[in-house]
Order: C-alpha cells, then structure tokens, then sequence
C-alpha cells in the first residue's frame, strides 16, 4: 500500500492521515521502514500497533532482525507468536528459521526447523543458508543431502550456500557434477561461486570452470583474478586483468582493489601506477577500499612519499588502511617511521587489531625495543581485547631471543595458550646456537622438525654449535 510513495516521510504521511488504521496498514508501513533500513524504528513501531498482530505482521517483523545484536528482541518476538496462539504455517516459520540464521543462532534456527510439519524448499535452503553461513559446514552438506532424500530438488539457490560448505576437493567435484546434470553450471552465480569455491583447493579447476562459462561479467573475472593472487600467481592475475579490460568489461572498485593486490605481490609498481591513475578519474577514487589498496601497493613498492599523499587525502580511512602503512614502512625496515604512525593512528582514535600488533611487534623487534614491545602486548591485549596469535608470540620470542634472554623465551613458548609456530622454534635454536647452549639448542630443533619434517634446516644450525 505505501510502498507506491516517493519516500518513508510520503508513507508515515499518508499513514498518520487514515482514520481507522487496520492491521495491513501497520504491516504496510513497518515493511516500508524494514525496506529502508530502518529496522529498530520498525520494531518500535510494531510494539505500539492499536491492533492485533497477525501473521503477517509477525513474517514482516521478523526481518527487521539481522545481527547478532538484535537477537533476543527476535527470541522476543517468537515468544510473542507462541503466546498468540496464531497456527504459523510454512511462510512464518521459515521467516523465524531464517532470522535466526541471519541473528547468529544456529541452534534456534535448528530447533525451528526440526519442528516444523511442513518445509519448502525456500525452508530447507534458508536453514542451509544459516549452516554454511555460520561456520556449521558438515551439517550443510547433510541438510543437502536429506533435502534430495525428501524428494526436493536442489535449485540455484541452494547450490549458492552449499559450495562454500564444501571441505574437500573431492566433495566439490561431486556436487559440482550433480549440479551439472541439473543443467545449473552456466548459471552465472552459481559459476561464479564454484570458482570462489575451487579457490580454496585448486587453481587448475577454477580456470575450467571460468574457461567453461559462456556468460562472463565482472563478478567472474574479478573471482578468477583473486584466486590467482591467493595462489602466488600475481603475473597471471594481471594478465588476465588486462584480458578482461581488452573484453570490454568494465572493472568495478573490487576488481581495482584485487588488480591492486596483483600488483602489490609481484610489485609491479608500473602497472600500480596506471590502476591509480584509472581509479582517479572515475568517482572510485573516494572509495576507502580502493583507496587502502592504492596505499599498500605503493607502501610495499617502498614508494612511501606516494603512499603518504594517497594516504592524507583519503576522507575516511579504516584500520586495514592505517596497517597497510605502518607494515610497509616496518617491512622496509623503516621501523620508527612504522612506530610514529601508530600513534598517529591511536590519536586519531582508529582502534588497532590483530594486525596493527603484529606491525608494532615487527618493528620494535627490528629496534630491539623489547621494553616497547611489552606494553604493545598488554595494552593491545588489556585494552583493545585483541586475541593473540602464533605469530604475534614469535614477534616476543625473537624480541627476547635477541636481547639474550633466552630463559624468557623459552617460557613464553612454553605458556603460549596456542601452538607455537616453527618461527618460534627458530629463533630459539639460533638464540641457543649464539650463547652456545647445546643442551636447549637440541630441543629446539627437535620441535621445529615436528612441525615440519621437510626441513632439515634446524639441524644443519645444531650442527655447527660449537
């Protein structure tokens, strides 16, 4: 009804004038908010009807809730429909299922769903959809698996969620061969994400796939480029960035933004150079993802003066654009270039990750800022809730492995809450092999030959302690 209106002030307008306002006007209008996004407006909304629900209202409602976030006032809204004693039906109880999925719940949507007398297919995708989407890969498959049982057929849709649930290259070919027979591999979104999906296991199948397809957008090309780059292929990326342009398919900003990323793995600073220049005559150039991929492709070409420019004009940056910056400059071994921007970055109120650690460690273990390196640790630990990975304990190792004290690295290696790296090892065992210390020195080359049997590196260092 008020989805005819200009805009949500023309709707709340034509809405705040009817007289007697009945249940399809409440639905109309919180379907109006829903569509503009303005989700907890639509939830107040709902919570001052002057009528009834129905279970209409309760199906429009439910996707109003889409994050973790909103999650009980979902669980508060299935409450309510239990309480109303309204028979849901296939459309209601999937729209439940599917705002579970979409709130983070995997459980609630599971319990929905096992519920449920009658299921469509849009039903069993959505709680697919929910499995693969949250990490549950094994119970995706499955869901596929009894949904063919059930005499469904499996459609684009499904094909969309399952792909990526794959675990195994084996298993990949076998449901990208039972889609096939459905006539579904030319289907473009389906194409593109069993290239996406191939990525993962193997380039060759990708290239077949991408080789096979006789409708190609951007979307395709930009997964087929991406894939090269995940496996050390940035020449080829470039090249098949440059057969696309020649195509005459346009590249959007994430397909600048993976050329870029070609770039910057193999630093061809040339081809960088005319990607820049393309981004800036188009309105791309204020687009931040575009922009952080400009900055890391000049910082790791060590153009730090072009990287800086780019880098100061950017209206809006995000912490990936503030690390891009601070790991070049530590890589390149300007590492209190790298230091100074990082306080910068916490100046100017952007909140380090992960990340951001590992460039700080970087650099004071390129300083022998060991002292520094310390209160990096804790203050991104304590204040910023950063979770510590193998790699931002190596950084410390070799911190303390190089100021000699080798005590201390070694029980940090043996208190780290995860397994310690290879790097780890290493710097231990050439800490050991400078002071001399024979008996340690073994052990440490023992752990990293657990972690990797190919290497014969650790005891080529034991075997020249002295």
């Amino acid at each position: 009804m008020f989805g005819k209106c200009g805009s949500l002030s023309d709707a709340k307008r034509v809405f705040d004038r009817i007289a007697f306002r009945d249940v399809i006007s409440w639905n109309a209008l919180m379907s109006v908010y829903i569509q503009q996004g303005r989700r907890k407006e639509a939830f107040e909304l709902f919570k001052r009807m002057g009528v009834a629900p129905d279970s209409v209202t309760f199906t429009v409602i439910l996707g109003a809730f889409n994050s973790r976030e909103s999650l009980e006032d979902g669980r508060q809204v299935h409450r309510q429909i239990v309480d109303s004693r309204i028979t849901p039906g296939v459309v209601l109880e999937t729209a439940l299922l599917n705002m579970y999925g979409k709130c983070g719940s995997v459980e609630d949507a599971r319990a929905v769903f096992e519920g449920m007398k009658q299921r469509s297919d849009v039903t069993w995708n959505a709680m697919l959809t929910a499995c693969s989407q949250l990490g549950h890969c094994k119970e995706a498959v499955d869901l596929y698996r009894r949904m063919k049982k059930a005499g469904l057929q499996p459609n684009s849709v499904t094909y969309l969620s399952l792909l990526p649930a794959c675990s195994s290259i084996e298993q990949l070919r076998e449901i990208h061969q039972e889609l096939a027979d459905q006539g579904l591999e030319q289907d473009e979104q389906v194409g593109n994400t069993l290239i996406t999906a191939y990525n993962k296991f193997s380039l060759e199948d990708s290239v077949a796939v991408f080789e096979r397809m006789k409708r190609r957008s951007v979307v395709s090309w930009t997964c087929m480029i991406m894939g090269m780059v995940e496996h050390g292929y940035g020449g080829r990326a470039l090249d098949l960035y440059r057969e696309m342009v020649v195509e005459g398919v346009r590249p959007d900003a994430v397909a600048l933004v993976c050329a870029l990323d070609a770039c910057t793995s193999v630093e061809n600073l040339a081809e960088g150079r005319k990607i820049h220049r393309l981004v800036e005559g188009t309105t791309m150039v204020t687009d931040v993802f575009v922009a952080t991929a400009v900055v890391n492709m000049y910082g790791k070409c060590g153009k730090f003066a072009e990287a800086e420019a780019v880098f100061q004009g950017m209206k809006t940056t995000t912490v990936a654009t503030w690390n891009s910056l601070i790991g070049a400059y530590a890589q390149h071994g300007h590492a209190t270039d790298a230091l100074k921007l990082y306080e910068r970055m916490e100046l100017s109120g952007t909140r380090p990750d992960g990340v951001t650690l590992l460039c700080a460690l970087f650099a004071c273990s390129h300083l022998g800022l060991l002292d520094r390196a310390r209160e990096f640790y804790s203050g991104m630990v304590e204040d910023y809730q950063v979770e510590a990975v193998p790699a931002h304990f190596g950084c410390l190792v070799d911190l303390f492995c190089r100021a000699g004290w080798i005590d201390e690295a070694e029980e940090l290696i043996a208190s780290m809450p995860v397994r310690p790296h290879i790097s780890a090892w290493t710097a231990l065992l050439n800490a050991c092999k400078a002071h001399n210390d024979m008996e340690r020195g073994a052990w440490a080359a023992c752990k990293a030959h657990e972690l990797d049997s190919r290497r014969s590196s650790p005891f080529v260092v034991l075997s020249g302690f002295c």
